[in-house]
């Protein structure tokens, strides 16, 4: 992607980041919306080519017909994957179900890779269906060693077979959590019409014709 034919778009990204930041602020005000610069200026980009993709894919030959077609199509694009983006990784990132359901991430990640981690969970998972626990109102620990080893290993005869099916269960279960999360869009906080304040249109037209050729 060739971005020459903005003269500043550092300045263009941090003047974006800082609208969208303000309406996001009253929305949800508890939320730190601090970004470096540097991590600023990679999502525009970043977006910039999303967008210039989505073009590619979709086509839009109609609006493209059309004079200045780039500042409303491109900048719909451009404002909504900004809008999405930004959400995604301030908004939601900051909630407590996301944070579990990247910890459950990372907790599936680490079993697969420690075989004996599966072993020692599939006692515990087994002993507590056994015990009827959590039905029961607490959890029963009074075994002999001799019951405990005995127990251990019947476990491990499926240990394998146990993680297999709830390796799956949990995999489902947090595919649906993050679906979840990505549903709750919220209002957009960035429209084609802001980019009007800082985007030089003859620019973003030079952009568009070079990159469009490029793709």
């Amino acid at each position: 992607m060739e971005l020459t034919p903005f003269k500043d778009l550092n300045a263009i990204a941090l003047k974006t980041f800082r609208v969208w930041s303000k309406q996001a602020k009253y929305h949800y005000q508890s939320v730190d919306f601090y970004a470096a610069e540097e991590q600023i200026v990679q999502d525009f980009t970043s977006a910039l080519e999303k967008s210039l993709e989505e073009i590619k894919r979709k086509g839009y030959e109609q609006h493209r017909q059309r004079p200045g077609w780039g500042s409303s199509v491109y900048l719909t694009l451009l404002a909504k994957n900004l809008h999405f983006y930004w959400h995604n990784v301030f908004v939601l990132g900051a909630s407590p179900e996301y944070k579990t359901a990247v910890w459950l991430r990372a907790t599936l990640s680490y079993i697969d890779k420690h075989p004996e981690a599966i072993k020692n969970i599939n006692r515990l998972y087994t002993a507590a269906i056994e015990q009827r626990f959590p039905f029961e109102q607490q959890e029963k620990t009074m075994l002999s060693k001799d019951e405990i080893t005995q127990h251990h290993l019947v476990a491990d005869l499926n240990y394998t077979m146990n993680w297999d099916m709830h390796r799956k269960q949990l995999t489902e279960q947090l595919k649906e959590t993050f679906r979840e999360l990505l549903d709750q869009r919220g209002p957009r906080f960035l429209s084609p019409e802001n980019f009007y304040e800082f985007i030089d249109l003859q620019e973003l037209d030079n952009f568009l014709e070079l990159n469009l050729h490029i793709l």
